[in-house]
């Protein structure tokens, strides 16, 4: 995956956070194309998309406080795909036995 240098928001080290987040989906936290895709900047309508919602519902939770974090330049909206599965993971529901 060629990497465009105006938009690669990746890091140089992912936090501990994004590394867990990624260890738990399977995927290799040192591997280069691994953190191009997780740090991949996502539309709103491409996150919607991934998480199985509508832009409309994700507009609901930034405007509650709710939901992945998300970078606002101006009007516009965009999120981190690591944060968008950073958020689902954390979603997960362990039922009591």
């Amino acid at each position: 995956m060629p990497r465009n240098p105006i938009i690669d928001l990746t890091p140089q080290e992912p936090s501990s956070e994004h590394k867990q987040t990624l260890e738990h989906f399977g995927l290799n936290s040192s591997d280069p194309d691994t953190l191009t895709w997780a740090f991949q900047a996502l539309s709103p309508t491409k996150a919607a998309e991934e998480r199985n919602k509508t832009e409309n519902a994700l507009a609901t939770e930034r405007c509650r406080g709710h939901g992945p974090l998300y970078i606002k330049d101006g009007n516009k909206i965009t999120y981190l795909r690591i944060d968008n599965l950073a958020y689902h993971y954390s979603r997960r529901v362990v039922p009591w036995s």
